[in-house]
This record gives C-alpha cells, sequence and structure tokens, in this order.
C-alpha cells in the first residue's frame, strides 16, 4: 500500500491510503479513528488527495456512498 497522503491543516481527516489490488480506501480520521471503505476506485483517492478540504471531500465523495468497516474493532 503505502500511499498514505496526510492532511496536516484538516481539523477531521488525519490521512487517508489506498489499495489498488483489493480497490480500498482507508481514512484515518483527527480521533485516530480508522476506517476502511471497499470497492472505491482510485480517482476517488486522487480526488481527496487534491481536494481544498478534506473533510468537505469525505462528506460530498465518500461517507454514507461505500460500504465501510471501522479497523480499530479489527484490532481487538
Amino acid at each position: 500500500m503505502s500511499n498514505a497522503h496526510k492532511f496536516p491543516h484538516s481539523s477531521g481527516i488525519q490521512e487517508i491510503d489506498y489499495d489498488e489490488a483489493k480497490k480500498e480506501l482507508y481514512v484515518t480520521f483527527a480521533t485516530g479513528g480508522k476506517h476502511c471503505f471497499s470497492a472505491c476506485n482510485k480517482e476517488v483517492y486522487d480526488g481527496f488527495k487534491e481536494a481544498k478540504s478534506a473533510g468537505g471531500y469525505f462528506h460530498t465523495n465518500v461517507r454514507r456512498k461505500y460500504e465501510s468497516r471501522n479497523m480499530d474493532k479489527e484490532k481487538d
């Protein structure tokens, strides 16, 4: 993976990463929580990286548009 992109100026999104083989977008929130969004195209990841507002892009283009799972719960 290792396509991590950080958002140092975002109050809500800390980092995103993308697994092209699995088509999964990983979002790490400023609170430390991490979610995986399935069946996500690379164009969404690329758009996220270029967005003026990471939180705005997330709410418009990712949240509730892709099936997600909480990665923190998978650690247990």
